[in-house]
C-alpha cells in the first residue's frame, strides 16, 4: 500500500473488503486529493483526518478537563455551604459536571461504533439528557406559561428530549441525508424550546418592571444576564456540533472538546449561579410576584411607621388575636354547656352506665361536631388545657382535669394576657 502511494502520483486507489488497516496519522503526508475506498464506498480522507486524536487527544486537553471538573466540585461545596438559602438544582448541575468532565479527562467518555473512525462521545449526551431538564425545570418553575388552557412548560420539555434524541441519531448515522434531517428535526426542537424561554423570561420580566422598586429593576438586569447565559450557551453546542466531527468535520475532535467547556461555562455554571442569587438572595426563596409585592409593601409601611407607632400596630394585631381567641373560647364553652344539658336529660340508668372517656367521650353526644370544630380553631398555648383534658381520658366534669374546668382556666389566662397588653399599651413595662 506504500508503495502504490508513492509510484502512484496524487491520486493512489485503494479497493479493500476489510477496513484499512495503517497509521492514519501519516495522513498528512498525503496529498488531499487522494482517495480511499472501503467496501466499495470512497471516502475522503481529510474525513479520517479530523477524527485523528479520537478518544484520546492531547495530554493538555485532558488536563484542562480534568481541572475544570475539579473547580465544579468546588463549585458544588460552596452553593452546599449556603444551605438552607439554595436549591437542590444549583448544586446538582456542577456534580453531574464535574463528574462527566472526570470521565472525559479519563478516556472513558467515548464509545467506539461501527468503522474505524467512528467514536460517540456518550458522557456528553448523557450529561445533556440528566441536566437540560433541570435546567429547563429552573426557568419553567419562574411563571407557568399557558396559550388557553394549554400549558406549554410540559411542551417545552418534550422537546428537548426530542432535541438529545435527534442529536444521538444524527451522530450515528452513517447516511449523510439521514444525518441532516435528524439535526434539522433537532433544531426546530431547539427553536420551540428558545420561544417558550422567551416568552417565560418576558412575562417575569414584564411582572418585576411593572413594581417600579430598586429590587425590581435588579431582577431585571439579572434576568437579562440569566437569558444571555441561555442562549448563548446552548447555541454553542449546536454550533460546535456543526463544525465537529459530528457534523462537516470542519475542526477536530479535540478542539471540540475543549470548545464544549465555554459552553458548559455559560449554560450550566454561570445559569445556576445567577438563578440561584435572584430567587433566593435577591427574592428571598420564591419568585412569586404576590409575595414579592406584599413584602415591598409591609417593607414600606414598616418605613414610614414612627416607633410608637409599630407598637401600637403590633398590639392591634395582639387584640385582634386575643378576640378571635376569646370568640373560639365562648364557642367551646356554649357547646360544652349544651352537651352537659344534654347528659342531665339522659334516664337515671344510664347515668348507672360506666363513664365514657376520652377518646370515646365525645362520640355519641349532639354537639359532637361543634365542640370538635371549636377545640381545633383554639390556638396553642391556650388550647393546651383543654386538649391535654380532652386527649387524657378525663370526662367533662371530673375535678381539676375535667374539660369544663379546662376551658375556664384557659379563659382565665386569656383575660390576663388581654390586661397585661392594655396595660403594656398605656406604657407599662
Amino acid at each position: 500500500r506504500t508503495t502504490a502511494l508513492h509510484t502512484h502520483g496524487p491520486r493512489a486507489l485503494f479497493v479493500s473488503c476489510d477496513p484499512i488497516k495503517m497509521d492514519y496519522t501519516s495522513l498528512d503526508d498525503f496529498p488531499l486529493e487522494t482517495l480511499y475506498f472501503r467496501n466499495g464506498t470512497e471516502v475522503d480522507p481529510y474525513d479520517h483526518r479530523c477524527k485523528l486524536g479520537i478518544p484520546g487527544g492531547s495530554q493538555g486537553i485532558h488536563t484542562f478537563q480534568l481541572v475544570w471538573a475539579l473547580l465544579c466540585a468546588a463549585q458544588a461545596l460552596f452553593l452546599f455551604s449556603k444551605w438552607p438559602k439554595v436549591g437542590w438544582e444549583a448544586m446538582y448541575m456542577p456534580c453531574c459536571e464535574a463528574l462527566s468532565y472526570g470521565l472525559l479527562s479519563s478516556g472513558y467518555g467515548y464509545m467506539k461504533l461501527h468503522g474505524e473512525f467512528h467514536y460517540l462521545p456518550w458522557i456528553r449526551y448523557a450529561a445533556w439528557l440528566v441536566t437540560t431538564p433541570v435546567l429547563l425545570n429552573q426557568v419553567q418553575g419562574m411563571i407557568d406559561i399557558k396559550i388557553g388552557s394549554l400549558r406549554l412548560a410540559p411542551i417545552q420539555s418534550l422537546a428537548n428530549l426530542i432535541m438529545i434524541i435527534m442529536g444521538v441519531s444524527a451522530h450515528l448515522q452513517e447516511n449523510h441525508a439521514w444525518k441532516w434531517l435528524f439535526f434539522f428535526v433537532g433544531c426546530v426542537m431547539c427553536a420551540v424550546i428558545y420561544y417558550i424561554a422567551w416568552l417565560q423570561f418576558a412575562k417575569v420580566n414584564e411582572l418585576y418592571a411593572a413594581t417600579k422598586t430598586e429590587i425590581g429593576d435588579k431582577v431585571c438586569f439579572q434576568l437579562k444576564l440569566i437569558m444571555f447565559c441561555f442562549y448563548v450557551g446552548w447555541s454553542m453546542f449546536s454550533v460546535i456540533w456543526l463544525l465537529s466531527s459530528e457534523g462537516l468535520c470542519l475542526i477536530e475532535e479535540h478542539i471540540s472538546a475543549a470548545a464544549h467547556i465555554p459552553g458548559d461555562i455559560l449554560s450550566k455554571n454561570s445559569f445556576g449561579l445567577l438563578m440561584w442569587y435572584t430567587r433566593w438572595i435577591t427574592l428571598g426563596g420564591a419568585w412569586d410576584i404576590n409575595k414579592f409585592l406584599e413584602k415591598q409593601a409591609k417593607e414600606k409601611a414598616e418605613a414610614v411607621l414612627t416607633p410608637a407607632e409599630k407598637r401600637k400596630a403590633i398590639m392591634k394585631q395582639a387584640e385582634a388575636c386575643f378576640s378571635m381567641a376569646d370568640a373560639c373560647l365562648q364557642q367551646a364553652n356554649t357547646c360544652l354547656q349544651q352537651a352537659m344539658q344534654a347528659e342531665d336529660a339522659e334516664p337515671k340508668g344510664a347515668a348507672e352506665q360506666p363513664a365514657q372517656h376520652r377518646p370515646q367521650a365525645l362520640a355519641g353526644h349532639p354537639m359532637e361536631n361543634e365542640m370538635l370544630a371549636s377545640m381545633g380553631k383554639l390556638s396553642y398555648p391556650l388550647r393546651f388545657d383543654v386538649d391535654q383534658a380532652v386527649t387524657s381520658g378525663t370526662g367533662w366534669k371530673e375535678g381539676n382535669g375535667g374539660v369544663e374546668n379546662a376551658i375556664r382556666t384557659s379563659m382565665q389566662k386569656l383575660r390576663r394576657k388581654q390586661r397585661e397588653m392594655q396595660y403594656m399599651e398605656k406604657g407599662g413595662d
